[in-house]
């Protein structure tokens, strides 16, 4: 057992009956929100996952050409 948890103990020993009472509660209560963080982390990590199946890899692309042949379609039309 290390330090810490002797020194919880020993502090326990002492304590009043009401504290007791009192640190069960805490304790219940810790355990209860740590158990209710670590499902939304799990929840959120799930809803991360099927975000990423549901990317698609793209073909690599010339955005410069790309760019140019929107240019040349979209100002032709006011030239010609």
């Amino acid at each position: 057992m290390n330090a810490l948890r002797q020194e919880a103990l020993r502090m326990m020993e002492v304590m009043p009956d009401t504290g007791i009472e009192a640190l069960i509660h805490f304790m219940n209560e810790y355990n209860r929100n740590l158990l209710k963080e670590e499902d939304r982390v799990r929840k959120n990590r799930e809803a991360f996952d099927d975000l990423l199946k549901l990317c698609k890899k793209t073909p690599d692309r010339d955005d410069k050409k790309e760019l140019a042949e929107y240019r040349e379609e979209r100002y032709h039309a006011y030239i010609s």
